[in-house]
Formats: structure tokens, C-alpha cells, sequence
């Protein structure tokens, strides 16, 4: 079937082929930039949705890394115009599209970026790669930095009669500190600070790089902020202010329409010829693990199953036409015994083919641990990465039963058949089995990282602890093995699979139909998630590093 399709395909644009290349020649206009809108969602690499759903594409940064690559071969254009409307991801994404847009002035391409709305410190971040920023009249600039808030929830939970109960292994593993403590422990202050040191000084070099200041300035940007559109422009932070209709005479203010603009979609089709393969063509596999990790999907929350993930492994496996796989990982971790579900699977597809990880905004606890499995993990300078520990959480609810007058009585055989009853705290010996359990998980998780870095336990498990560290201090640990993300992960897998395969292209491995689906949950880019949110996914039977009291608990750290 597929060689009848590629046949009457091939002849129809044989037919064609000279209307197809005046076309290509003439994809843009002459002098003409090529406008990218960035609205929503911007991931590595894009599947398909499916015709039904009706959705607009996501900005793919492969698709954006090819866009620079034609236009760099392409007279016609001058440069490209970025329109950053409403653009959805963390700050491992933004300095993966602060990269891809400092690679279209290296290859001697005009950038300029049009901010419609304004921008906070990402934005601005990502900004900060053109040679000239236009905001909106009346928009507002806020690159204030970074800053990390959370709740402590003890007071509040002693009013109601609630009473939490959290054992954990790690210094570090801090996340269910919220529930039992008044306030922010020595061991989360110092893992933060470190966190956004890196973060304020990815930015601040950012801004003196990319416009050209002193660093004095750059924090006196960031620290006097938010300004407003024209203070903005007699500070320096951006060049000038327009309507968005006005973009083309400000590009180029010599012609009377000022410069042509083709969006980016309809010049890489006429730009790109192809012809449809008889059979299909090899490829580098892309599976996603995005989002919270679970055995299976509750209501509306993206997450990580583990029975799509499977599926997914077991068609990297069985399509001949995946030569190498990237695992692109983006989530903060979730059921012990899904993640370790996926750390076999990902090893079995590294018996198989070869297998590199890429970190997108954070890779923690067992997102960390399935990518144990790959030959190879990288990240970027900002990813969330590590978090190598264990904690567990449960909810006594007692003392709010006797508040509203609600007598429980317990007829049970067993000593400890109540024991994950919420309806009474655990005894101390009961504490110690958990604790044990406790134990005995976070030794396996220190021995399977020290078996995949080429490491022993006494060097691993100080650097464990439960701590989170930026992709560029993991790699300055070797918890990784580079930072440059997903473009440095492709030139390793291609090196791995050698041959004439080299040139090979990512594809988005699924899972059928129920990828389609499945597809529609799962983040953009894994940001991280509340104690609430991380409560919530723990719900039902599920076993889970959540909070879930009758298994271990790894709550999503608040970084």
C-alpha cells in the first residue's frame, strides 16, 4: 500500500517538478525575512497530532534548528523575525531556543525579536539572542530574576486536626518538609540557593552577552525592574516599540511597505523538496518520558504511565526503521515501581539499539533513574537534575474525626491490618518497617546510579542525599555527561550508530492510538509540580512515591 501511495505521489510531483523548484527558488521573497510566532507549547521534537483533535501545531526546536539551516543557504533571506506571543516552557527550553536563535546570527542571519505582550525573565532570557528587541507601546518588562516560594503547611494542618507523618532517606529530600514543619529547613534553603546562583548567572551573562553591557547594568536590569515599554528603550534593556503591523517598516524602513515577511511553516514546504520514500526511511526514535510518573492516568493530569511508555519502548524495539533512540526525559519523578519498570525497559532497548538521554526542564528522582539505562544522559545548564533519595507521607486524620464528633471503630485480625488506615498514626515499630523500606529503596537507587556512571557507592551516595543540582553542576559531578542538550544528544546517538546513518532525522515514537490520546495530557515541558498536584496523582491503589501510604513516597521537590 505504502509503495501505491509513494508511486502516484512521486509521479504527481514529477509532473510538477519545474512549477516545484521556481517555487523553492522563489520561497521567499527578495530581502525577505521569515517570521517564526511562537505561541504555546515548544517541545524538542513535535508528533503529529491527529486529524480529528483539530489542534495547531507546537513549536518544535528541530523544526526551528531546520528552519536556520535552509535559510542559512538562502540569499533571498535576510533574517528571521521571532515573535514571542505567549510561548509555554521551563528554563532548560528557553536557553534550548536562546541557542537555536544565537545559531541564526552565527550563520549570518538578521534576528530580530517582537515581544507583542512584553516579557518576564525567560522571555527576556531568550530575548537577548537578537541584535535588536521591539517590544508592544504600553507592554511591561520584567526580568526580576528568579525566586522560589513554598507553603509550610504544619499550623494550618494542626487547626484542622490533620496530622502528617513523613519519613524520608536523603538530607535533601526535603519535599514533604511542607507538611510537618513551620519552616524552610537549612538542607532546602542551601539546595535552592545553589539552584538559582546558577539560574541568575545563566541570565545575567545572557543579558551582558547578548546586548552587550557591562554587567553592572545587567543587574541593575534586574534588580530595578519591572519597567515599562519606554523606560525599557532609554535603559537599553530593547531597542524600540511598534505595533505589530508596523514590524515590517522597522525591518526595513528604506522600502515603502517596508520588508517582506513569509511565515515559517509555508517556507520550509516550498523550500524543501521531497520526494515520498518507496519504504520507510531510517530514523533516530524519540520517546518521551514527560510529566509525573504513574502506573496509569488519573482524570485530566499529564503524567508518564507506564503502560504507554512500554508501548512505546516495544515499538523502538520492533521498528526495524529506528536505528537509535533518544530518551527525552521531563518529569519529576513518581512510582517506585513504574520508574524501575522503566529503567528494564529502557536497558532492554539499550541490548537492542543505541539509546542516549536528553534532559528537558527537569529530570528528578525517577525520571533520573530510568535514564540510568541509556549510554549516555545530557542535559541543559538550567535543567532540574538528580534528586537521588526517598521520602514517604502519610495523612492521620484523627484528631479532625474527634473535632467533628466521629467515633471509628476497628475490628481487625492482624496487628498491623490497620496499619495505612489514615485513621490513626503508625506505632514506632511500624515507623521502623517503613523507615527500612525506606532504606533499602534508597540503597537500590544510589547502587543502580553508581553501577550506570561507572562509579562506586562511597563516591555516589554523598553527591545523593535527595539533593537537586543544575545540569551544570551534575556535570561538574558527573551525574551526566554534557550539557548542550538535545542537539549534543543527537551528535552523540549518531556517532554510536555510525555508518552513513549520520544524517538520520528524530521522529516521535508512540504508542498507537492511545499515544494520540495520551498525547494530549502530557506537558510541553515538565514544570515543577505543587505538593497539591503531586497529593492529587497519588489517589486511588496506585503504589507510589507520592504520598501514597502503602508504598514509598517521592513527592515532588518544590525548586
Amino acid at each position: 500500500m505504502r509503495f501505491v501511495l509513494a508511486l502516484v505521489v512521486n509521479l504527481v510531483r514529477l509532473v510538477l517538478w519545474p512549477l516545484r523548484v521556481l517555487a523553492s527558488a522563489r520561497a521567499a521573497p527578495r530581502s525577505g525575512w521569515v517570521k517564526v510566532t511562537i505561541d504555546g507549547p515548544v517541545v524538542e521534537v513535535a508528533s503529529h497530532p491527529p486529524f480529528w483533535e483539530g489542534r495547531s501545531p507546537v513549536t518544535s526546536l528541530h523544526q526551528l534548528r531546520r528552519l536556520v539551516d535552509v535559510c542559512a543557504e538562502d540569499a533571498r533571506v535576510v533574517g528571521l523575525l521571532v515573535v514571542l506571543r505567549g510561548w509555554q516552557g521551563g528554563s532548560a527550553t528557553a536557553t534550548s531556543l536562546r541557542r537555536v536563535l544565537l545559531a541564526a546570527r552565527e550563520r549570518n542571519k538578521r534576528l530580530v525579536v517582537y515581544l507583542p505582550r512584553g516579557g518576564g525573565t525567560r522571555t527576556m532570557y531568550v530575548a537577548s539572542a537578537a541584535e535588536r528587541i521591539i517590544v508592544a507601546p504600553q507592554s511591561q518588562l520584567s526580568p526580576l530574576g528568579f525566586a522560589v516560594q513554598a507553603q509550610y503547611l504544619k499550623e494550618g494542618l494542626d487547626r484542622v486536626g490533620v496530622e502528617p507523618e513523613v519519613l524520608a532517606h536523603g538530607r535533601f529530600k526535603t519535599a514533604g518538609e511542607t507538611l510537618v514543619a513551620s519552616e524552610m529547613s537549612a538542607a532546602q534553603r542551601e539546595q535552592l540557593e545553589a539552584l538559582l546562583d546558577d539560574a541568575y548567572e545563566t541570565l545575567i551573562d545572557a543579558l551582558v552577552e547578548g546586548r552587550g553591557v557591562s554587567r553592572k547594568l545587567a543587574e541593575q536590569w534586574v534588580d530595578d525592574g519591572p519597567w515599562s515599554a519606554t523606560a525599557a528603550i532609554r535603559q537599553g534593556l530593547v531597542d524600540a516599540s511598534a505595533h505589530e503591523d508596523e514590524l515590517p517598516k522597522k525591518l526595513d524602513p528604506e522600502r515603502q511597505r517596508g520588508a517582506p515577511l513569509v511565515g515559517f511553516r509555508r517556507y520550509l514546504r516550498r523550500r524543501v523538496l521531497r520526494w515520498v520514500p518507496w519504504r520507510r526511511k531510517p530514523r533516530i526514535g524519540v520517546v518521551e518520558l514527560h510529566g509525573p510518573i504513574a502506573g496509569r492516568a488519573a482524570a485530566m493530569l499529564p503524567m508518564a504511565t507506564g503502560e504507554h511508555f512500554t508501548s512505546c519502548i516495544e515499538r523502538a524495539i520492533e521498528d526495524r526503521s529506528v536505528r537509535g533512540v533518544i530518551l527525552h526525559v521531563s518529569s519529576p519523578g513518581g512510582s517506585v515501581l513504574v520508574s524501575d519498570q522503566m529503567l528494564h525497559g529502557v536497558r532492554r532497548l539499550a541490548d537492542k539499539k543505541p539509546v542516549v538521554a536528553c534532559f528537558g526542564d527537569i529530570a528528578a528522582s525517577g525520571g533520573y533513574l530510568a535514564a540510568l539505562g541509556t549510554a549516555a544522559i545530557f542535559a541543559e545548564p538550567t535543567t532540574i537534575t538528580g534528586s537521588i533519595g526517598v521520602v514517604a507521607a502519610r495523612f492521620g486524620v484523627a484528631p479532625l474525626l474527634a473535632k467533628l464528633g466521629i467515633a471509628v471503630e476497628t475490628v481487625k485480625r492482624g496487628r498491623r491490618a490497620d496499619m495505612h488506615s489514615p485513621v490513626r498514626s503508625l506505632a514506632a515499630d511500624e515507623k521502623e518497617v517503613v523507615q527500612r523500606e525506606l532504606e533499602e529503596v534508597y540503597g537500590y537507587f544510589v547502587e543502580a546510579v553508581a553501577r550506570a556512571r561507572g562509579r562506586t557507592f562511597a563516591e555516589i551516595e554523598p553527591l545523593a542525599q535527595g539533593r537537586v543540582y543544575s545540569g551544570i553542576a551534575a556535570r561538574r559531578l558527573g551525574l551526566i555527561d554534557g550539557v548542550g542538550g538535545f542537539p549534543e544528544a543527537m551528535r552523540e546517538l549518531r556517532r554510536r550508530i555510525g555508518g552513513r546513518d549520520r544524517t538520520l532525522e528524530p521522529q516521535v515514537v508512540g504508542a498507537g492510538w492511545r499515544s494520540a490520546l495520551i498525547g494530549r495530557l502530557h506537558p510541553a515541558a515538565a514544570e515543577v509540580w505543587s505538593d497539591v498536584v503531586a497529593m492529587m496523582l497519588a489517589g486511588g491503589s496506585e503504589r507510589t512515591w507520592l504520598w501514597c501510604p502503602s508504598r514509598l513516597v517521592d513527592l515532588v521537590d518544590r525548586c
